[in-house]
């Protein structure tokens, strides 16, 4: 009887001893799945709107500036466009909300998440809010970011002979970064074309650089080299 009682004792602790290394692993594996939160670029911090915003591309540069917020169209959805170089599977995201959430799942700003690993609808809960989102994602297409040094592009627009300077941020077909670094500035051009939404503009880099194929140069005027693949659209608002 006392032997059973023994073997019954040793069955328990290595019962518990397994539980025990099963928590272990657990723990250990949320640590490493749980990354620490990135850092939140300024122009997201310093914004007075709601909003919420993805990386674009996941390497580090030298301007952090490859943020995509989300463009509300008049259908009612959020749409969040993203170029090919985004990383869906782990992808860091970014808002201005007190408290967010998809699902049960809470969106802490500057925390990767791997739910819009698929794309499509989501519904974002924030603020008493509720919000369509959709999730899309472009392949073997270019991406430009720019940001100015006011942080807007109000200046620009007031006038076509108006510059600024700024960092622009290229990313090539592939999702390589093509260019990051300096720009010496960014001005309207065109005649009739300015008056339009969707504008025209010539950008000067501080340094000569091949972007997307094209001739090593300081000045581009993407509107002719490309189709106006570079026009900027009403999202522009960096």
């Amino acid at each position: 009887m006392v032997k059973h009682k023994t073997q019954g004792k040793a069955v328990i602790a290595l019962m518990l001893a397994i539980v025990m290394m099963l928590g272990a692993c657990i723990t250990a594996f949320a640590t490493i799945t749980d990354e620490e939160p990135a850092a939140i670029p300024g122009y997201i911090t310093d914004s007075t709107e709601k909003a919420l915003w993805m990386d674009a591309c996941p390497v580090s540069g030298t301007s952090e500036i490859d943020a995509v917020k989300w463009f509300p169209d008049s259908d009612g959805v959020y749409y969040m466009l993203l170029p090919a170089s985004a990383d869906l599977s782990g992808i860091t995201v970014y808002h201005t909300f007190q408290d967010a959430r998809i699902g049960q799942t809470p969106i802490i700003s500057g925390n990767a998440y791997d739910i819009f690993e698929d794309g499509g609808d989501y519904t974002l809960d924030a603020d008493g809010e509720s919000y369509r989102l959709k999730v899309l994602q472009s392949s073997k297409i270019g991406s430009m970011f720019i940001t100015t040094e006011s942080g807007t592009m109000d200046n620009i627009h007031a006038d076509k002979e108006n510059k600024e300077a700024g960092s622009l941020l290229l990313i090539d077909t592939d999702g390589t970064v093509s260019y990051d670094g300096e720009m010496d500035h960014i001005k309207g051009r065109g005649n009739t074309t300015w008056n339009l939404a969707k504008k025209p503009y010539n950008i000067k880099l501080s340094k000569k650089a091949e972007l997307m194929g094209m001739a090593k140069s300081k000045k581009m005027d993407p509107s002719c080299q490309r189709a106006g693949a570079f026009y900027a659209q009403k999202p522009l608002d960096l």
